[in-house]
């Protein structure tokens, strides 16, 4: 499959995924969509090293330079977290970086513009991340975003493990 076809593939996925009615159906295709992510990525890094003829650590390089490039405006990065909450703003970080120590989120938020009167400001991201149930603690305050399938389980353990259809949270 060339590049095309798989952004093609991503884009009907996205798709499907908008008007899916169930939780599972949700789950299976952005299952689906990390898949052809991964492809996309494996595809580009391909072009990169074998056709350009850059060394291996070359795709790193291009995927930092190419977050960089999203967030040269400065006023972009200053103001970027400044409407979210500590648990979209640690969703938009974690997704960027993988796992982050609990300090750097800290730091990242107040460098992107996060605002807080709170005096312990760890206990504060602590609590909001544990309610919004997206995040995972990993050991030694480092965090990472939770599975996609793990959430599942984790909202309905007993339909999860008995292989049942999850309820929709949209019906009453």
């Amino acid at each position: 499959m060339n590049l095309k076809t798989l952004v093609e593939r991503l884009e009907a996925l996205s798709n499907n995924l908008q008007v899916a009615q169930t939780v599972r159906e949700r789950v299976r295709i952005a299952d689906r969509i990390y898949e052809a992510l991964n492809e996309i990525e494996q595809r580009v890094e391909t072009f990169v090293i074998k056709e350009i003829g850059q060394p291996t650590n070359a795709a790193e390089t291009l995927k930092s330079k190419a977050v960089k490039l999203s967030g040269d405006d400065k006023t972009e990065k200053k103001d970027r977290f400044k409407r979210l909450t500590i648990a979209e703003a640690g969703k938009v970080l974690l997704k960027e970086r993988g796992v982050l120590h609990g300090k750097e989120i800290e730091n990242l938020l107040i460098e992107g513009g996060y605002k807080s009167k709170s005096e312990k400001f760890q206990n504060t991201m602590v609590v909001a991340f544990r309610r919004d149930g997206g995040f995972e603690n990993i050991g030694g305050n480092r965090w990472k975003l939770r599975e996609l399938q793990s959430l599942v389980s984790q909202r309905f353990p007993r339909e999860a493990r008995e292989g049942k259809e999850v309820p929709n949270e949209n019906t009453n």
